[in-house]
């Protein structure tokens, strides 16, 4: 399997490259994951979510909240601050704010968005990552499992509409996809330098974890 490290922009942050998600084997499996390093019992797929993109170095996640990221914002709330969450004025905003991220700290920028039009507004951000090849790996809310297909409220095709922007775009429809599925979509920011799409449902957002 490739190596992944971060492109050599951080040279000037004197931090060394960022290769892998701290207390995580090469393989992205699990293996060798430190004794007591968590305690997942009880835990939810939106806690894990946050505990896996701390690990992949990130400190920050920008934003605007809406019912469809509702699990993820009781997360936020519960990681207290690890990563932390940065209201943006709408995800459009929040978009540009994690491509900057990614062109002044050579790190990975980190966005999340709801479903329906607040998934559409991220585009123009990562459309701007895409064409200035920046890592960039953005969540997405999407309506509960149950009313796919059936023209819900605010339901789009959201693999459709992120097909073209992302190197990378999965829906995570299983709790115990959650963790292959995030690795993935870093390890693809990374070595593509491009954009890397999550689509969580709301109601999996709600399970509880299976790392």
């Amino acid at each position: 399997m490739e190596t992944v490290t971060a492109p050599s922009m951080r040279v000037a942050t004197g931090k060394p490259p960022f290769t892998r998600p701290r207390h995580v084997s090469p393989t992205g499996d699990g293996r060798g994951v430190s004794e007591g390093v968590r305690d997942d019992a009880g835990r939810l797929v939106a806690d894990f979510v946050l505990q896996r993109l701390r690990e992949w170095g990130m400190e920050r996640v920008y934003g605007y909240p809406g019912d469809g990221i509702n699990g993820l914002l009781g997360a936020f709330d519960r990681a207290k601050g690890e990563p932390e969450f940065i209201q943006t004025r709408h995800e459009e905003m929040a978009a540009f704010m994690a491509c900057a991220h990614a062109k002044f700290t050579g790190e990975v920028g980190c966005c999340v968005a709801t479903s329906g039009p607040g998934a559409v507004h991220l585009l123009n951000g990562l459309y701007d990552a895409k064409l200035d090849h920046q890592p960039v790996v953005a969540v997405v809310g999407q309506q509960k499992r149950l009313s796919l297909g059936s023209h819900y409220q605010q339901e789009i095709a959201l693999q459709q509409l992120f097909a073209d922007v992302s190197e990378y775009c999965q829906m995570v429809s299983h709790p115990a996809q959650a963790r292959h599925v995030i690795d993935r979509a870093f390890k693809t920011a990374l070595t593509t330098r491009g954009v890397a799409t999550i689509i969580i449902p709301n109601d999996v957002q709600e399970e509880e974890a299976q790392p």
